[in-house]
Order: C-alpha cells, then sequence, then structure tokens
C-alpha cells in the first residue's frame, strides 16, 4: 500500500500552473502609470509579491548583495510579477526551482544570460520585454533592474516548467 503523504491528490495538480500569461501593452501602460502616480508603489509591489510568492525577494535578496543594486532589482522583479499577474495565475516558486535558477545565473555569464533569457522574453511576450528594456534605462545602472525583471520571469517560466512535468 502507498503512503498518503506521498500520495500528490488530483485537485493539487489541476491548481498547478504550467504556462505564463501574456501581458499586452493596456496592462503594461496602467503598471507604468500606477509606478509614475502612486505613492510607495515599490514597497507596495514587494509587500503583495512576499504575501504572494515570498521566493522571489528571498532570491533578489541573496543574488543581489549591494544595497542599491538590490533596490532597482526588487522594483523591476516585483512590477515583472504584478504585470504578469493582472494577466492570469501564476506558479508558486518552490526553493528548488529558485535554487536552480540560481545556478543557472552563476554558471554562466551573467550578461550572456540575462540578454539571452530577455530575448527569449522578447519572441514570447513583446509587450512585456519592452516594459523591461524601458524600465530598466531609468537607473544610473541599468543591468541591476534588467537582471532582476529578466530573473523575476525565469523564476515564474522554472516554476512553470517543473509543474508540466509533474503533471505529465
Amino acid at each position: 500500500m502507498e503512503d498518503p503523504s506521498q500520495l500528490v491528490s488530483i485537485q493539487n495538480l489541476t491548481d498547478l500552473v504550467t504556462e505564463l500569461p501574456v501581458a499586452d501593452a493596456e496592462i503594461v501602460r496602467e503598471i507604468v502609470n500606477e509606478m509614475l502616480y502612486v505613492k510607495d508603489c515599490a514597497d507596495k509591489f514587494t509587500g503583495h509579491t512576499i504575501e504572494t510568492n515570498p521566493a522571489i525577494i528571498s532570491f533578489m535578496q541573496v543574488y543581489f548583495d549591494e544595497q542599491e543594486s538590490r533596490a532597482a532589482a526588487l522594483y523591476a522583479s516585483t512590477s515583472v510579477y504584478k504585470i504578469l499577474e493582472l494577466k492570469g495565475p501564476l506558479p508558486s516558486i518552490t526553493l528548488s526551482t529558485a535554487k536552480n535558477v540560481m545556478q543557472e545565473g552563476i554558471e554562466s555569464k551573467r550578461d550572456d544570460y540575462v540578454f539571452g533569457h530577455l530575448l527569449h522574453i522578447k519572441r514570447k511576450d513583446p509587450s512585456l520585454a519592452g516594459f523591461i528594456s524601458d524600465f530598466s534605462e531609468v537607473f544610473d545602472n541599468p543591468m541591476p533592474a534588467l537582471q532582476g525583471a529578466v530573473f523575476s520571469y525565469r523564476l515564474l517560466e522554472k516554476q512553470a516548467e517543473q509543474n508540466k512535468i509533474k503533471i505529465n
């Protein structure tokens, strides 16, 4: 007889998100307007992400060790999260997935990894890629924001891929 604690319920499997939603220009404009006109928008996005998908925040805090870089990465990553969340459900990032993405980033040349994934995002979600590119340019050093946004997308995408494997 199988150990019940090792079984995954059918309901849990059907709740797993296996595809990321695609942003559109209207959602991106909505978020940009919120970023421009809502006081403490960065804190609001970060607080929301902590409540709904804390592994994204933990990843950024570990990966970016310098405070200014971490702040830009957090704002960019939580903005990407918010844009995608407005279009549909997102996967909950597991510690295992976060470690895998962290390892991907460490093992590759960081800039090559980021720009390669940005091109990938551009093919799958042009509106989101445009947001990422434009948003990163508002910083004196655009790389932390660019990296944070790309890593946020990659964490979600990798978790969706892992969820698809669990179901099949």
